[in-house]
């Protein structure tokens, strides 16, 4: 999911924190009560060594990728819930920098698609790629490895609890890449009220410059373009000086959010207590006002798996 740029006079940057983990996200439809799944992925690169004077093909823990290596990924899902789960599927974009490896992708008792378009759309194989000539004609043709965006894995049939399966998936990596890696964008929009179509609405415009009483909206998004899946990202974000933080505006799908009155040391969920103390050095707490907010905070509550992104936003008045 952009460099890192704030745009107009309000000063202010984000900060993030990256934390490792071997546990992608799994996609399942409409889970129901009942329905509970865990999963695990592992990245392998394949290497050749000499075993008896024959060279042989293994796989090794994936501690650094160069341009050419192989990389072998493997997603675990178990059924941990107490209800049998029909039309279960695990949808994995291929890692940045990498190409899918023709016929690589496999899972017993699962119909594997693919797709070209970003996750919109899925195919069987052979997959088609569809671009647009200059004059407005569509062209379609086969589809090469660097072209597939996602893999899809669709269970056959319903999976029943206590059971799991592995599905995988082979990459070359095309461009050197870190194991690692979270990019960060920001962008900031002033909101109006205009009329259209007779009633009055709310939109967004590219901050240029902010006035006294302006709302800015701050959108920070992140996406993971390194080769191995990221648990625990955080966005932390301070209010910029001269504003105000409008309360409940801070959104994230997937998030927990917290904020801070104190400078960024103690995060709290809502509500938000402001800590006192009395002349007699009796310590009192009430709860905070807007204006005592500090910073914000977002931690994604599901590892972001190699080219998955997100957002996260929140408003302030200026002062």
């Amino acid at each position: 999911m952009r460099r890192s740029r704030r745009v107009g006079p309000v000063p202010g940057s984000p900060l993030v924190f990256a934390f490792l983990v071997l546990w992608p996200s799994l996609t399942v439809m409409a889970q129901q009560p009942g329905e509970s799944f865990s999963l695990q992925m592992t990245v392998e690169k394949q290497v050749t060594v000499n075993e008896g004077g024959s060279p042989v093909v293994k796989r090794a823990p994936l501690a650094e990728a160069r341009v050419g290596d192989v990389l072998v990924y493997t997603v675990a899902y178990a059924n941990e819930g107490s209800a049998e789960v029909s039309g279960a599927y695990v949808t994995v974009p291929v890692p940045p920098g990498t190409a899918c490896m023709p016929d690589s992708a496999a899972g017993e008792g699962c119909e594997v698609t693919f797709s070209t378009d970003g996750g919109e759309a899925f195919q069987k194989p052979p997959v088609k790629c569809s671009t647009t000539r200059p004059d407005g004609t569509v062209e379609e043709r086969p589809a090469s490895p660097e072209d597939l965006t996602h893999i899809r894995w669709r269970a056959r049939g319903a999976v029943a609890p206590g059971q799991s399966r592995d599905v995988t998936f082979t990459v070359r990596v095309l461009e050197q890449r870190d194991k690692q890696k979270i990019a960060l964008g920001m962008t900031a929009e002033k909101e109006t009220r205009q009329q259209v179509d007779g009633k009055w609405v709310v939109v967004r415009a590219p901050l240029e410059k902010a006035g006294r009483g302006d709302t800015i909206c701050y959108t920070v998004a992140y996406s993971n373009e390194g080769l191995e899946p990221v648990k625990e990202v955080t966005v932390v974000d301070p209010v910029p000086a001269g504003t105000v933080y409008v309360p409940a505006s801070a959104i994230g799908e997937g998030t927990e959010i917290t904020y801070s009155v104190d400078g960024g040391h103690l995060y709290q969920l809502p509500p938000v207590m402001q800590v006192a103390r009395g002349p007699d050095g009796t310590r009192t707490e009430k709860e905070a006002t807007a204006d005592q907010y500090t910073h914000v905070k977002w931690v994604v509550q599901t590892p972001v798996l190699p080219g998955e992104s997100g957002r996260v936003s929140f408003k302030v008045k200026v002062q």
